[in-house]
This record gives C-alpha cells, structure tokens and sequence, in this order.
C-alpha cells in the first residue's frame, strides 16, 4: 500500500515539470507525426478544423491542422529530445534561446475554440500593447484575450508568442 502511495506521488510530480511545447512538422505531415506521438505514449495536441474548400468547380469540407506545420507537445524539458527522434518532427520553435512554451491558459483557448467549432482564422497580425480584456460572456467567458475590430466584426486576437502569430477568433 505505501509503494502505492509512493508511485501516485511520483506521477503527480513527473506531471507538474511538465509544459506545452511547440515543435515544427514536415508540410503535410502533421498527422503522421500525431499518430507517431500517439504511438510512443508521448501526451500532444494537433487542432483541427474543418473548412470549406472551393476549387474550379467544386465545393468540399475539409478537416486540416489550425495551425500548418506545427504540433503541440506537453512533456518535460527533457524529453524535447525524445520528440524529435519522431522522422515527421523538424524542430522545436525556440524563443529567445528557449524551448518555446505555451502557457495551458492559451492551450485551453485554442481546445474550447476547436471544440465548439468557432469561426477561425490564423493571422500575423501583432495585436496592440495594453488591448487585454476580460471576456464576459459566450464560449469565451472568464478568458482574457485582445479585442479590436476586424473586417467589420468583433473578434478576439490571442497571441501566441512562442510562435508569431496571432488566432482570429469570431465573439
């Protein structure tokens, strides 16, 4: 029973060193590297989204990553290594000499938005200093995120630092 309890802390503690982490993909191969991640027990994250697509003369659903070429991994520090053993992993994004972490607030941001199908887009659009707000009502309440007029509707523009960009999300 004490090697129970022994183990159970253990665990508890292996999973607060743990962090998102943002690794580069090979183009097209976001899913291959998923199914690799999955494969190998390592916990990670790949937002999809489904978007209508429009060719010459025709029109179809289709459910692409949200963010091209990049994958979310949440291990520890010291298991960046063991990720990119995976042959569809480019890199990790670094920031400023860093392994570039994504807070679990943004995470949890971008897992309601993929789950409640909310209108996205992905933009480079740096938002402005000082533009933070609480959200105080919808599938974003309690969040805070950066709102400003965009093509003539009300959006909220989470930045994600670690990466450059910024996610357009529909209030």
């Amino acid at each position: 029973m004490t090697e129970d309890k022994v183990l159970v802390e253990d665990i508890n503690n292996a999973e607060e060193g743990k962090n998102w982490y943002v690794f580069y993909v090979i183009a097209k191969h976001e899913v291959k590297a998923k199914t690799l991640l999955d494969r190998d027990g390592i916990d990670n994250y790949l937002p999809m989204i489904t978007t209508l697509k429009q060719w010459k003369y025709r029109k179809k659903l289709v459910t692409e990553p949200l963010f091209k070429s990049y994958i979310f991994v949440h291990i520890n520090k010291n298991q960046i290594y063991d990720v990119l053993r995976n042959p569809s992993i480019v890199k990790n994004i670094r920031f400023e000499g860093e392994p570039a972490k994504i807070h679990q607030s943004q995470m949890d941001l971008i897992k309601i938005a993929v789950e409640n199908n909310s209108m996205m887009e992905i933009s480079d659009e740096r938002p402005k200093i000082g533009s933070l707000k609480l959200i105080e009502s919808g599938v974003f309440e309690g969040q805070k995120g950066i709102v400003k007029e965009y093509r003539g509707k009300k959006k909220i523009l989470v930045s994600l630092q670690a990466m450059s960009c910024t996610l357009v999300i529909d209030l």
